[in-house]
């Protein structure tokens, strides 16, 4: 029979749940994550205000740590096209990003950061996050 402190397995899953959305909210300073199955961006957030220079965090589990991204202005135009390398370590496990991003102003109000891996075996982008920003 049980002791009253020994706690019941819907308890502990409670309790282990509410441990682990506790730390995810502390690793990323409570920032809504903008994410795939591979690729989790902390920062922009997605309708962020951005200009140059700005900075890209997050988190990736990518081929080799390369991390590719790009912002794209509301005409289609290509600011940047670039790549920042995630660092983890374990192979297979998520590694941290950052970089701080420079562009050249646009006369645009409104545009998409691209982030995405790109594949070794064909090229294809792959487990894309698209975050909508402003520029100002």
């Amino acid at each position: 029979m049980a002791s009253d402190s020994t706690l019941s397995r819907p308890q502990v899953f409670s309790t282990i749940l509410i441990a682990s959305i506790l730390l995810l909210t502390s690793c990323n300073n409570g920032s809504e994550v903008t994410e795939s199955d591979r690729i989790r961006v902390f920062e922009p957030k997605m309708g962020a205000e951005i200009r140059s220079p700005f900075v890209l965090r997050g988190e990736a589990r990518v081929f080799e740590g390369t991390v590719r991204y790009r912002i794209i202005d509301e005409q289609n135009e290509i600011l940047v096209d670039s790549f920042t390398t995630a660092i983890a370590d374990e192979i297979g496990q998520f590694g941290a990003f950052q970089e701080q991003v420079e562009f050249e102003d646009t006369h645009a109000q409104n545009g998409k950061i691209e982030v995405f891996e790109e594949s070794a075996e064909d090229g294809r982008e792959v487990g894309m996050v698209i975050i909508p920003v402003k520029f100002r």
